[in-house]
């Protein structure tokens, strides 16, 4: 039966608070704080296990499709005030759709990378929304898998979450504490790695046939690639550009990198 929540002060309103605002909480207790009724229903739909859902009452009115689902999905469910749900939310405007979710298992083993498949590389990505906006893409374009090193930030953040629409729960993703230790054992395996740099001495971009066996790497908003990681890689790839930029923001890289990598089905 819906429990009705109006304190702020309710243990499950605090809980989803922390594991939202603190990646440490989120990795102690596995759970994640969604928010929206997307991503929440997509969640559901993927099959997660939805510990909790928290509903106001005009989202169960305005996002009913949504919320019966969410409501069949859950081991909880809370009705909550307008006022929790302002502290609830991230966004201005917050729809009244919240969960809280198991976080998935390993989907993806850095160190078994098949030459039969492609993936996408990310060194020190800081940004939330950079890292979104690659994982849906990535998901979108059907990549196999995206690895990322140990630095990049939390990928199950709620900003992370709300950018890749989804991608973050259906996205085969693995972290790595070495990269270029990683790199160096896919290629042992008869992989192919590409540093993409912003520089006019590395192989363009349009030249290169990538496909199966193939893992592009795209470096730091900032800095770019680690002088290990490009030394890593059998290859240094560059987007050409006839503007007078310097580089490209790294989602966009990512983007023009993830196009060529699986265009034609190669």
């Amino acid at each position: 039966m819906p429990v009705s929540v109006t304190s702020r002060d309710n243990p499950q309103v605090k809980l989803y608070c922390r594991l939202r605002d603190k990646s440490r909480e989120r990795r102690e207790a596995g759970l994640l704080a969604l928010e929206g009724a997307r991503l929440c229903n997509d969640a559901a739909v993927c099959g997660q296990t939805v510990e909790a859902v928290f509903l106001t009452d005009r989202a169960l009115k305005q996002y009913a499709a949504e919320a019966s689902v969410l409501q069949q999905a859950a081991g909880q469910v809370y009705v909550i005030s307008e006022a929790v749900a302002s502290l609830m939310g991230e966004t201005e405007h917050p729809q009244g759709v919240f969960a809280l979710v198991r976080m998935p298992g390993p989907t993806l083993d850095a160190s078994m990378l098949s030459p039969e498949n492609r993936y996408l590389a990310l060194e020190s990505v800081r940004d939330p929304g950079n890292l979104g906006t690659i994982v849906r893409t990535a998901e979108a374009f059907g990549i196999d898998g995206l690895i990322l090193s140990s630095d990049c930030c939390d990928v199950y953040s709620p900003k992370v979450l709300r950018a890749a629409m989804g991608g973050t729960l259906r996205l085969p993703i693995a972290v790595t504490e070495d990269l270029p230790a990683s790199i160096a054992l896919w290629q042992q395996t008869g992989m192919t790695a590409y540093a993409c740099v912003a520089s006019g001495e590395a192989e363009p971009l349009t030249a290169v046939a990538l496909g199966a066996g193939c893992v592009p790497v795209i470096g730091n908003e900032a800095n770019g690639l680690t002088a290990e990681t490009v030394a890593a890689c059998a290859k240094r790839l560059t987007i050409p550009m006839a503007g007078r930029a310097e580089s490209l923001n790294a989602a966009v890289a990512a983007c023009i990198v993830l196009w060529e990598h699986t265009r034609d089905g190669r």
